[in-house]
């Protein structure tokens, strides 16, 4: 303490603040992020501070989600000490049916080229999950093609009617439709 009594208060004051501030540097939480721009053919339910996970951990924000066009074009960071290789994907994800989803960067590091800070990737390299109306509208084309003709029930909706009513607990047993004049062998 003598030597802190015999120097100048603005002395003392000034190395006070500079071992706090080289502390500061030293012991503060690492600010690095790395940023990527992705192209995405659509969004739903993503939005501006979704989180970005690698293996499922939350390790980013999206910053921006932006239409352009015919895509949406979404950047986003994850933090600086994290490795993601060179050739990484992003995929939305959709943790159920309704909510919020976030950015998956996959695959998993494994060694090799990391992936650059401000890196875009191209819908080559993104993806997205169903949405349910194209799920339906899928399940539909399904059943419609499976209809013998116009006139009769398609294999899609006897299977749907007759799960439906498995599960009522009044289980329905139904002859295969067969076509007029077609054998059987």
């Amino acid at each position: 303490m003598k030597v802190l009594g015999k120097m100048n208060p603005l002395i003392a004051a000034l190395l006070v603040v500079a071992v706090v501030a080289a502390l500061l540097v030293v012991f503060w939480p690492g600010s690095d992020k790395k940023y990527v721009t992705a192209s995405f053919p659509r969004t739903v339910s993503l939005y501006e501070g979704s989180e970005v996970k690698i293996l499922g951990v939350a390790v980013g924000k999206v910053e921006t989600v932006e239409p352009t066009g015919t895509n949406v074009t979404v950047k986003f960071y994850y933090e600086g000490d994290q490795k993601v290789p060179a050739d990484a994907k992003a995929a939305v994800i959709s943790p159920s049916i309704v909510g919020d989803r976030f950015i998956q960067l996959t695959p998993a590091y494994h060694g090799g080229e990391q992936l650059e800070n401000n890196a875009k990737l191209g819908e080559d390299r993104t993806a997205t999950p169903l949405e349910l109306d194209e799920i339906f509208g899928a399940i539909n084309d399904l059943d419609v093609r499976a209809l013998p003709d116009a006139g009769r029930v398609g294999a899609g909706s006897a299977r749907r009617d007759s799960s439906a009513r498995r599960a009522e607990g009044k289980a329905v047993v139904r002859p295969p439709v067969v076509a007029e004049g077609a054998g059987l062998a």
